[in-house]
């Protein structure tokens, strides 16, 4: 099979990361990939802010941790109360995207999410595609995040992707839906 299709095919979201630190030169691989995403009208709308401090992606944690656990949502309060909850599923690096409110700005900041995430799995990486974060930053502490993460004024994070080593065995795919596909002509 093409290299590509088996990379399209076998792309899983990784949810447990050993701590090894990705090194600078490949997270600057996957954002010189990240940044060809397609966007409507060629109009490239995001910020990228690439994050290796922990205790910033723990501080964002947290305050998620909190909502969920105050919030009604029994699924998200069970699992606030892990001890070991993370956002980020204690990934190394994330790379957070964020942009103006746009008529394609959720569409494309989304193909940019995928091809990060494509590029780190040709890069020998795991990721996760993740937008359970943005709590944090509809919360009284999302000036704050948005500062330490030099997002612009007027932008606003929409997804996040986790990246590391993955831990553990690969993940397997869910087995696909059949009859999602219909044929005209």
């Amino acid at each position: 099979m093409n290299y590509a299709f088996q990379m399209l095919m076998n792309r899983r979201s990784v949810r447990s990361y050993r701590p090894d630190p990705v090194p600078k030169n490949v997270l600057e691989r996957i954002m010189e990939t990240t940044v060809f995403a397609p966007s409507a009208r060629g109009a490239q709308p995001w910020h990228f802010s690439v994050v290796t401090d922990a205790e910033l992606l723990k501080r964002i944690s947290g305050v998620n941790r909190e909502i969920a656990l105050s919030s009604g949502d029994e699924r998200l309060k069970a699992s606030a109360e892990d001890p070991n909850f993370s956002n980020f599923y204690h990934a190394p690096a994330v790379i957070f995207i964020s942009a103006p409110e746009a008529k394609h700005a959720l569409a494309d900041c989304a193909n940019a999410a995928v091809y990060a995430s494509l590029a780190a799995t040709a890069l020998g990486l795991g990721s996760c595609y993740i937008a359970s974060f943005r709590p944090a930053f509809d919360s009284e502490h999302g000036a704050e995040l948005k500062s330490a993460l030099l997002i612009p004024e007027g932008h606003n994070p929409l997804y996040a992707v986790a990246v590391g080593y993955t831990s553990g065995a690969e993940p397997k795919a869910a087995p696909r839906v059949q009859g999602l596909v219909s044929w005209i002509g």
